[in-house]
């Protein structure tokens, strides 16, 4: 056999056993993982959770009431405010 030859068979055994030692890092498990998702979230009730001393509930509130106090010029005209009349 050439020295060439046998340098290429040498190779390819040496690949193939290093594509053979490689092969049990790819098999799947027999039983899979749990994995989490949105299906799988728990999300605990707004008067149990705080966040640095303060209630879910009072943070949701503010969240919502300071973007809405942002709306108000839009749907109230307070400079041309004439007051209800009867």
């Amino acid at each position: 056999m050439p020295l060439f030859r046998r340098a290429h068979v040498l190779t390819c055994l040496t690949l193939l056993l290093i594509i053979a030692a490689a092969l049990p890092m790819f098999a799947q498990n027999a039983q899979p993982e749990p994995r989490g998702g949105e299906v799988n979230l728990v999300v605990p009730a707004l008067g149990q959770a705080t966040f640095l001393n303060i209630n879910g509930r009072v943070l949701l509130t503010a969240g919502l009431l300071i973007p809405l106090s942002r709306l108000q010029p839009l749907f109230f005209d307070t400079e041309n405010f004439q007051g209800v009349s009867g």
